[in-house]
């Protein structure tokens, strides 16, 4: 009986889709019903996840169709997609799927960031898998340009990550509360993963990690010494050494001196670099370990 119903369900969903479609002269239906929370109201929430299911399916295939037919996804054609998904995310809202799909279609192409991100952020309620925030994280800093959220969500998926087997994520975590500014933040959170994490040589990693963060708290503690002494700020490190504020060159984990950039942070030739996000990436890869 039940799938007699669905059976039901599928048949009416195509030809529901197909007639909406031609009044409003939408020439792919199956674009068009997912499109529409309002029209799945009436059917019973039991029927939802298979609903959402199907959308996809659709959705995927009008996307497979637009790009063969121009090679991209216009931006009428990308917004069709935003709000399919959007659709199906509320209609089966523990469906990994949609999250998975909605990252990989709507941030490097179609540009739509902050409606990928609010359709991601939907999942978290539902969803406890540490990608659905890396994900957030990840498009918050890369291409919105706000390390503060990046680092936040990125935190959050390394706690969602019980194994502890992707070392990418206390090591990003770490390096985006240092484009923040936020030393203590970085050391605190290394500090605890290495208590906790079993992995010897994932520990170690954090280990350099930690020691370097450590060394650019202190360089940071000399310039403040140095601007309180000289009633202005260094020009460079080898004045803070100098002035016998740090040791003679210090260098980060991977053996890069460290330096002061015009704005006065502090960086290194290795290991802190500047980090790739949207605006400055040319394909080299990013910087994060």
């Amino acid at each position: 009986m039940k799938i007699f119903l669905i059976l039901i369900l599928i048949i009416v969903n195509i030809i529901t889709s197909y007639g909406l479609s031609k009044l409003v002269k939408e020439e792919d239906p199956a674009i068009f019903i997912t499109q529409h929370f309002g029209i799945f109201i009436p059917v019973s929430k039991d029927f939802h996840a298979l609903l959402g299911n199907m959308g996809l399916i659709n959705t995927l295939a009008y996307v497979g169709k637009k790009t063969e037919e121009k090679g991209y996804l216009s931006r009428e054609d990308a917004f069709k997609v935003y709000r399919s998904l959007d659709t199906i995310s509320l209609l089966n809202t523990s469906y990994f799927d949609v999250y998975y799909v909605t990252n990989a279609l709507l941030t490097w192409e179609a540009k739509m960031y902050e409606e990928a991100i609010e359709i991601e952020k939907r999942g978290l309620a539902y969803i406890k898998d540490w990608r659905l925030p890396f994900y957030i994280g990840f498009n918050y800093f890369f291409f919105l340009n706000n390390n503060e959220q990046g680092a936040y969500y990125i935190k959050l998926a390394m706690e969602y990550d019980k194994s502890k087997r992707n070392n990418l994520l206390p090591l990003l975590a770490s390096r985006l509360y240092y484009e923040e500014g936020k030393i203590d933040v970085a050391i605190g959170i290394l500090r605890e993963q290495i208590r906790v994490i079993k992995d010897e040589r994932l520990k170690e990693a954090l280990k350099k990690r930690l020691e370097s963060l450590k060394k650019i708290k202190a360089i940071y503690n000399a310039i403040n010494i140095f601007e309180k002494k000289f009633g202005r700020k260094p020009n460079n490190i080898k004045e803070l050494e100098e002035a016998k504020l740090i040791p003679p060159d210090l260098r980060d984990s991977r053996g890069g001196k460290f330096y002061l950039t015009k704005e006065g942070k502090v960086r290194s030739e290795i290991e802190f670099r500047y980090l790739h996000t949207k605006r400055n990436y040319k394909g080299q890869g990013l910087y994060t370990d």
